[in-house]
């Protein structure tokens, strides 16, 4: 009996050191390969953590078969089992992730540009594949902000954003539409997308866009038929200031004329230039040039890529001298301005140009009418441009050439006036930069 006992509590001893030794077995070192790499590798399931990261990167793992699971944002999860022998070397797996997409639809008005997050997508409407994850969805029309929306794409999921612009003004409709992805088996690993996050309301146009402005300006004064050379040439005049463009209907809130803007803009000359005669010498004399312009202007949308402009206002340009004047063209055109512009929109880069009259008010042309006493001076202008703007997001940087010519008509009278001159033309080329900001 006792012999029969020992036996068996030998025996026990004995299944209990092979169970020790089994247990204590060493487990095999493998290297978990991901293309792309930075992946989580977890081992079974993912309530232990991770066993190793980023990828590529080494885990020991039991002998026999083992649950590797493997993610990586914005890819597909990878569940699969590997097998380790005893006698087998660090083997290495590798594995090829597949990036987790969802479908998106853009709809909107016809030439409206969307971006997704930093990248442009093209005009609306627009179909394309997008990584899954969050993302921030931009409309722009010229380069207006218009309507944003913040959405999480979930793998495999349609949705479909779209932007109508509220006839109320100011205000935007939104639509979004999900289609959720078909069910995934039970054993799929992966994250469910959240609940897009609401927008903030859009603006079709801004309240106000504030700019400077500042140019380089070259004159020619030009007499015809004079009784002596008096012509008169200045370059290198800088003029800088504000320009400012304000929206009331949008301010206001009012439907129509969403593209009704009052524009002011003042320049102070920056740099009064002795003038001299052409022998050399100084006359006495320093230019003193100042614009200021109030105008309103109405912008239609043409189609997808176009935009007209037409307006009116009032415009004063000095071209004048601080000094003795002799007979420099000391001009003071205070004029009403009509004209339009047309600009066609590539994107960021949107080429214009523009043409208006200039109509001279009477009296008000400085002291180069008085020079004569035959009767009453006339004057009469146009002024020319053309410019490229660059676009982004709500900032304009315009850089322009344009050209303005007045012309004059004179009554001398020649038993009076020492000099005398039928008519003249005043040229003013200049070169123009403004950066501006809408809000």
């Amino acid at each position: 009996m006792i012999y029969q006992m020992g036996r068996s509590l030998l025996v026990a001893s004995c299944l209990g050191m092979a169970a020790g030794v089994a247990a204590a077995a060493p487990l095999k070192e493998v290297l978990i390969e991901t293309n792309p790499g930075g992946a989580t590798v977890y081992l079974n399931d993912k309530e232990d953590g991770p066993a190793c990261k980023p990828t590529p990167c080494s885990v020991k793992v039991p002998v026999g078969e083992t649950t590797v699971i493997i993610e990586l944002p914005g890819h597909k999860p990878v569940v699969e089992n590997i097998t380790v022998g005893a006698k087998t070397k660090q083997p290495k797996f590798p594995f090829t992730l597949t990036a987790a997409t969802g479908s998106i639809v853009l709809k909107g008005p016809s030439g409206v540009i969307v971006r997704m997050d930093d990248v442009e997508k093209g005009k609306v409407p627009a179909s394309f594949d997008a990584p899954a994850g969050e993302h921030t969805f931009t409309w722009y029309q010229g380069n207006k902000q218009v309507y944003q929306r913040k959405v999480t794409v979930g793998d495999g999921e349609e949705i479909e954003l779209a932007y109508t612009p509220s006839k109320a003004g100011g205000e935007t409709k939104k639509a979004e539409k999900k289609k959720e992805p078909p069910a995934e088996p039970a054993t799929s690993i992966g994250e469910t997308s959240e609940p897009a996050a609401p927008a903030r309301a859009a603006r079709s146009t801004p309240f106000v866009s504030v700019g400077l402005a500042f140019d380089v300006g070259f004159r020619q004064f030009t007499y015809q038929d004079a009784s002596e050379d008096a012509d008169e040439n200045e370059g290198g005049n800088m003029r800088a200031g504000p320009v400012i463009e304000l929206y009331p209907t949008t301010l206001l809130g009012i439907g129509a004329l969403p593209g009704l803007a009052v524009v002011a803009r003042f320049e102070q000359g920056l740099n009064k230039q002795e003038v001299e005669f052409v022998e050399g010498g100084a006359v006495g004399a320093k230019t003193y040039w100042q614009s200021f312009e109030v105008s309103l202007r109405q912008r239609w949308q043409v189609g997808d890529s176009a935009k007209l402009d037409v307006g009116a206002g009032f415009v004063r340009d000095r071209y004048q001298f601080e000094g003795e004047l002799g007979n420099l063209p000391d001009a003071d055109y205070r004029a009403v301005r009509i004209g339009g512009a047309a600009s066609l929109d590539f994107g960021g880069l949107n080429p214009y140009i523009r043409a208006e009259e200039r109509i001279v008010l009477d009296g008000t042309s400085g002291k180069l009418p008085g020079r004569f006493t035959g009767g009453a001076s006339t004057a009469n202008g146009i002024h020319g441009a053309l410019g490229v703007a660059f676009m982004i997001g709500p900032t304009d940087i315009r850089l322009e050439g344009a050209i303005t010519r007045y012309a004059w008509q004179f009554k001398p009278d020649a038993t009076r006036d020492m000099f005398t001159a039928n008519s003249a033309v005043d040229l003013i080329e200049h070169v123009q930069l403004t950066a501006g900001y809408a809000y």
